[in-house]
């Protein structure tokens, strides 16, 4: 190899070096970027499953309630049907 054949050999090699060195710090800079966009959607599913938790108790809460009451509708219901049958059958 000539001494001019090596030079340019050297001035090639070192041009696709920073040519791919270009692209691979874009591919670096593009996954960076994904990761953080994938961190920040984590934090948020962590927030709304936080707050779906809550709301999930508040229902659970609201639920056992709407039960008791049911319940103590059903009761007085069956002593209201019990004096109205009291009340037509003594007439």
């Amino acid at each position: 190899m000539l001494p001019s054949h090596y030079t340019s050999f050297l001035e090639t090699y070192k041009l696709l070096l920073d040519l791919k060195r270009k692209e691979i710090g874009a591919k670096i800079e593009k996954y960076r970027n994904g990761i953080l966009k994938l961190e920040d959607a984590n934090n948020t599913v962590k927030e709304m499953s936080a707050e779906s938790e809550k709301s999930n108790e508040k229902i659970q809460a609201a639920k056992h309630e709407a039960e008791i009451k049911e319940s103590e509708i059903s009761s007085k219901k069956k002593t209201i049907d019990a004096k109205l049958v009291e009340l037509t059958s003594a007439r």
